[in-house]
Formats: C-alpha cells, sequence, structure tokens
C-alpha cells in the first residue's frame, strides 16, 4: 500500500516532463555504455581513424540510429554522413561507380523534378528530394568492407533496443495516471484530453515515444521493422561475424511488438506479423533442417494475423473516403496530374465536385500509389512500381534477404501513408535502401582514380 501511495504521488501529469528527462538520460548513458564497449571490443586504433573506415563506420552509424527521432535530428545525420563521406573522399581522392539500384531512385527523383511544372511555385528542385540524390551518391565517395558494415547495422540494432526500452519505460510511468485499461488501449484508437499542462489533445503514442521528440507511429513503426529486418540477417550471417544472438534477436522481436501494439499502429501489426512469417520461412530455406517446425510456426503466425488486425484498431474510414475521393479525380485526369505536392488542392476540388462529407481533411491521399497517380498520372504510378521492381530484381539476383524485406516493408507502409510526400519518410526510406544496398550488393563497382 505505501509503495502503491508513493508511485500515485510520483507518476502524475504534472511530473511527466521530468519523467522526460529522465528517460532521455538513460537512453543516452545506455547508448554511450554500448558505443564504449563496442570500440573496445574492435580495438579501433587511432592512427586507422582518417585513413581507413572507422570515421566512415561512425558516420553510417550515427545516419541509421538518427532515422528514430525528428525530422531535424534525421537531416542533421544525412548531413554528418555526407560530411564525413566528402571528408573521406578528399583524403583519398578516389571515386566508385554508383550501384545500379540507384538509379531506380534517381528516376523517381526525376519525376518529382519534372512534376513541379506548371505548380503555382513554378519549375524548381524541391528541397526534399536532395536525399534522393546525395545519400546514394555519397556511396560513390568510399568503400567499405562488409565486416564494418555489420559492426554499423550490430549497433544500430543495440541502440533500437535501447530506444524500445526506454519507450516501454516511458509509456509504464505515463499508463499510472491515465484512467483506461491496457486491453482498450492496444485493441482501438485511443485519445486524451486534457491529461498534459498545455495540451488539448494527446494520441496514444505521446505516452510511449514522446520523450524522443518523434512519436508518429508509422514512420517509428518503419526504423524499428529495419532493425527488426538488420538483425534476423545478422543472426542468419552470425557464421560471418558473430554479432546478434538468439536471444537478443527474441528480445528485439518481443519489444518491437510491445512497441507496435503501445503505439497502434495498424500497419505496423500487418507488417511485424509478415516480417516474422516471411523470415522463418526464409530461414527454413536457408537451414533446411528447421524447415518443419519453422513453416509450421509461420502457419500458425499467418492465421493468427487475421485475428490481430480483426479489431477496432484497424477501422478508418476517413482514408477510405479519401482513396475514393482520390479514384475519382484519377478517372477525370488519368494522364496528367496536379503536379508535385499538390495534392490538397486536388482532392478538396474533388471533394467539392462530388458533395462529399469527410470528418477531416487531409492534405494527400494517405496511399503512395494513389497519391503519385494524383500527383503525376499513370507516368508517376509507373515510375513508383519500376522503383520497386528494379529493387525487387535486384534483391534476388543478390539473394538480399534485408532488401526483399525493404521492398515488403516499403509497400504495405506505403499503403496506408505516403513517406515519399513528406521529408520525414523521404530521409528514412532512403537511409535504409542505401544501408541494404551497400550491406548485400554483389556488384563489383569500378574505381575512378582522381589525379592529386
Amino acid at each position: 500500500m505505501i509503495i502503491n501511495s508513493i508511485i500515485a504521488d510520483i507518476a502524475t501529469a504534472v511530473n511527466e516532463p521530468y519523467a522526460r528527462k529522465v528517460v532521455q538520460i538513460l537512453f543516452v548513458v545506455l547508448s554511450l555504455i554500448t558505443v564504449i564497449l563496442q570500440v573496445r571490443k574492435h580495438k579501433f586504433q587511432k592512427a586507422d581513424f582518417f585513413k581507413n573506415n572507422t570515421l566512415i563506420y561512425a558516420g553510417f552509424t550515427l545516419l541509421l540510429i538518427s532515422s528514430v527521432f525528428s525530422e531535424n535530428t534525421g537531416i542533421a545525420g544525412t548531413a554528418i554522413f555526407i560530411t564525413v563521406a566528402c571528408f573521406h573522399f578528399f583524403r583519398n581522392v578516389k571515386l566508385y561507380q554508383p550501384n545500379n539500384i540507384f538509379y531506380f531512385i534517381f528516376l523517381y527523383a526525376v519525376l518529382l523534378l519534372t512534376g513541379t511544372v506548371n505548380t503555382p511555385e513554378g519549375f524548381r528542385f524541391p528541397e526534399p528530394t536532395y536525399t534522393f540524390y546525395l545519400l546514394p551518391l555519397s556511396l560513390s565517395l568510399f568503400t567499405l568492407n562488409k565486416k564494418t558494415l555489420f559492426r554499423a547495422g550490430y549497433l544500430f540494432f543495440k541502440v533500437m533496443l535501447i530506444y524500445m526500452f526506454c519507450c516501454v519505460i516511458y509509456f509504464i510511468y505515463n499508463f499510472q495516471y491515465i484512467d483506461i485499461s491496457l486491453t482498450e488501449w492496444i485493441t482501438q484508437k485511443s485519445y486524451f484530453r486534457e491529461i498534459m499542462p498545455d495540451w488539448e489533445k494527446q494520441d496514444a503514442y505521446f505516452f510511449v515515444n514522446k520523450w524522443a521528440g518523434y512519436s508518429h507511429p508509422t514512420f517509428v513503426s518503419l526504423v524499428l521493422f529495419m532493425g527488426l529486418i538488420t538483425g534476423f540477417y545478422l543472426f542468419y550471417k552470425r557464421d560471418f561475424v558473430k554479432t546478434v544472438t538468439l536471444s537478443g534477436l527474441s528480445l528485439y522481436i518481443f519489444l518491437c511488438l510491445i512497441m507496435v501494439l503501445l503505439m497502434e499502429s495498424r500497419v505496423g501489426l500487418i507488417i511485424f506479423s509478415s516480417i516474422f512469417v516471411f523470415s522463418l520461412v526464409y530461414y527454413s530455406i536457408v537451414k533446411r533442417k528447421y524447415a518443419v517446425p519453422l513453416s509450421l510456426a509461420a502457419i500458425f503466425l499467418s492465421v493468427s494475423i487475421f485475428f490481430i488486425v480483426d479489431t477496432k484498431l484497424t477501422d478508418d474510414n476517413l482514408r477510405s473516403d479519401y482513396r475514393k475521393v482520390a479514384i475519382n479525380y484519377i478517372k477525370r485526369n488519368p494522364y496528367w496530374g496536379c503536379g508535385y505536392h499538390e495534392q490538397q488542392s486536388a482532392l478538396d476540388e474533388q471533394i467539392a465536385l462530388d458533395s462529399v462529407h469527410v470528418k477531416k481533411r487531409l492534405n494527400c491521399v494517405h496511399n503512395q500509389f494513389l497519391g503519385d497517380f494524383v500527383q503525376y498520372g499513370v507516368v508517376g504510378l509507373a515510375v513508383l512500381l519500376t522503383f520497386f521492381a528494379g529493387v525487387l530484381f535486384y534483391g534476388i539476383k543478390w539473394k538480399s534477404y534485408p532488401l526483399q524485406m525493404f521492398v515488403l516493408v516499403v509497400v504495405l507502409c506505403m499503403m496506408i501513408d505516403e513517406p515519399f510526400y513528406v521529408q520525414v519518410g523521404i530521409t528514412r526510406v532512403t537511409i535504409f535502401l542505401v544501408f541494404f544496398t551497400a550491406l548485400t550488393s554483389k556488384q563489383r563497382l569500378r574505381e575512378w582514380k582522381i589525379l592529386k
């Protein structure tokens, strides 16, 4: 009773800002300890800091970790990585052929560039699209061996474990003073009014990861899923580099599922289950002696998916209405779309024509395939599909589990959102396309020497 009373006195909405600071400090301390242990384990030499891959390794790792935080943090991580790559180039004066897979993202970036024609702001290079060019081209400024990339992936995997642990701690604190049952929390979309000081309304995910400065469930889940893919891949390759153990991977899987449920991410439930099923099947093929038990587990999980998604959590009439509006607009404008970032005007126009009543005004369809069709016509949809076809082609050609899973995750994510419509989505998708390509590419890249 005394302990419960003390907890009740401490865990209040008024004290939430202090709890947020404590969790932030906890994350920083645990992450620093993890980094220090990693550095001591591999004994990076100071003499090789500039000549070798140590600086690039640090920049790549920071880039991956920055993706789970706010848009500005992701941009900062990108800027640091590009700066490090340029510094490495000026030290070594060598260029490398761009990987063929990157031409597909360049093609998509050109689509967005040409889509600015006849828009109110006129022809221009949209700032968010710079990431599409700069990150892939940065890989042409240096070369990394596979073991170094594995270590970067492992450190990213470990920090995401710490991130999820801190989110659970933060949630447990907030859950003490919120009047809702855990069952309600994980089975329906929840929001709370007048709980936090100076906040009129808070969605449920605010109380899970707001401490990190960014809480959008779809894009946070996207990064966590990339960490899960990285973990599975490193576990498969543990004979090559001993990094992720079965216990570590199991803990990540458990925390990832908890995070998806606590953030009430609808598409996250489906993507998590899909990754798990496909990974079990993939591993049963790689390790044939486990084929029967893993296949049975995959079948069991596949059936479970239908029970998981059959909740109020998956209801979303608003997006359904906007999809219908988008389809009607596409029927009127099948060849030429409304142009870059003109979705809201086009949809508002169609809503007025159809006399449709919508509960809330959205700035986009929240479906990347329909959204690109609305903006760029049939050409836009064709280019987007070409991008995925190109990545999947090389993923299959190189037998790259990460790239194949990348396509699965991003396609499913695009069914309910438009990551290529906003900087925060563009940054995340491009970061992991670049990382998984560097990690698993089997293309021999020509070296172009530059005279000093």
